[in-house]
């Protein structure tokens, strides 16, 4: 095995866990002397798969874009031929169309046309064989492609499905002939491996193995001074996507009665936040050392968030050993119930409580913070990325 090949619809600059997780990958077995070619788009928007919203993309490149980043060969295929947003949209709803007339014959090709990035990405992954291909995220049509690729290579895929459990856009029945067609999946937790396992999908294929953080960077990381008051106790909310489903609303919502306390927001712009309480600031995206400083300049990281299949915001917060509170829902029960307090989002009441008692109760924050730590120190990068590649010399 040398030379791996990762699908995925998007890709850094862009920023969110699943394109985090495909680019420290690839760079840490590029560092392990790998040769790691990355296919993705020049989108920079989540909003791949709705035919009827223009993108924020990069219109005016429509040629494929080619980098290296870090040891890592890029290949960027246009989102859109097109730039009028009109013909875009038409463009998009041809590919919603098709993506459904077909999906009832074949799952996997109306996977692959779930989006216009799909067929492009498809073709550009044929032009060179790998001998393992690999990709994430149920969200796109990257997952197809992979398994299609595959397929037409005759080499292992694994993928890595990212399953969101109780969300319902999230169809088991449509994905589980594709999962099927995999030589490895990935999950992130025994949580998703045993719903994927009693839902039709071959276990003996599964793979547990978390996502990875950057530990170390940010335990060596000083606190930010600009953060944080001596006099109240300091909660820091973060996404890369303002939503119910996260829980953001749902603490803004009990913001107010806890005057000393101060909550940071960092994430995306969102008309959830034009009004926020006093007590509440918005710091916008953060990234790299900035995040890295600001967990250590924190006494507590709040989301109650329903939409996870693993959390990755929460395990770096734990890197600093910030205590959490998450929603009571399977993985975070797995994951978190020794790293902070489980809570009910709708919960208003609950909700306020928890954070009480992490600022108020020493000892049981205490215990919480060093939990915290030491089950964030299992998934630092440098574990995550070896147990990968052992898993992936099981396959080829």
């Amino acid at each position: 095995m040398n030379n791996i090949l990762y699908v995925s619809n998007l890709f850094p600059p862009f920023v969110g866990g699943t394109e985090i997780y495909m680019s420290n990958l690839s760079e840490g077995l590029a560092d392990r002397g790998y040769n790691c070619r990355v296919i993705t788009s020049n989108a920079l928007s989540h909003d791949l798969g709705n035919p009827f919203i223009n993108s924020d993309i990069n219109k005016k490149r429509v040629d494929i874009q080619k980098e290296e980043t870090n040891g890592v060969k890029i290949e960027r295929v246009p989102y859109t031929l097109l730039e009028h947003p009109i013909e875009e949209s038409i463009e998009r709803l041809f590919s919603y169309v098709l993506k459904n007339s077909v999906r009832h014959i074949s799952p996997l090709i109306g996977r692959i046309f779930q989006d216009p990035v799909g067929p492009r990405l498809l073709i550009s992954g044929i032009r060179s064989k790998p001998d393992i291909i690999h990709s994430s995220s149920v969200t796109d049509s990257s997952i197809a492609v992979s398994v299609a690729l595959g397929i037409y290579h005759d080499v292992p895929s694994s993928i890595r499905p990212a399953w969101h459990i109780g969300n319902e856009s999230y169809n088991i029945n449509e994905w589980r002939p594709i999962f099927n067609l995999a030589d490895q999946i990935i999950t992130s937790t025994s949580t998703e491996k045993e719903y994927l396992s009693n839902n039709g999908v071959e276990p003996r294929n599964i793979r547990v193995i978390g996502y990875g953080v950057d530990f170390d960077e940010i335990q060596d990381s000083e606190p930010d001074p600009s953060i944080g008051d001596d006099d109240k106790f300091t909660v820091l909310i973060m996404t890369s996507r303002m939503t119910r489903s996260k829980g953001v609303p749902q603490v803004l919502d009990v913001a107010p009665c806890l005057p000393d306390v101060e909550f940071i927001i960092a994430g995306p712009e969102s008309k959830m936040l034009d009004e926020i309480p006093e007590n509440c600031k918005y710091i916008g995206k953060i990234f790299g050392e900035k995040k890295h400083r600001i967990l250590n300049s924190v006494d507590a990281f709040v989301l109650p968030s329903t939409a996870e299949s693993f959390g990755i915001a929460y395990m770096e917060a734990m890197s600093a050993g910030v205590p959490v509170v998450t929603a009571d829902i399977p993985i975070s029960n797995e994951l978190y119930s020794e790293s902070g307090i489980q809570v009910d989002p709708n919960d208003s009441e609950e909700l306020k409580s928890s954070i009480l008692r992490l600022k108020n109760d020493g000892d049981i924050y205490e215990e919480y913070s060093k939990n915290a730590e030491n089950t964030a120190r299992k998934y630092s990068w440098e574990n995550i990325t070896r147990k990968t590649e052992e898993s992936w010399k099981n396959i080829v």
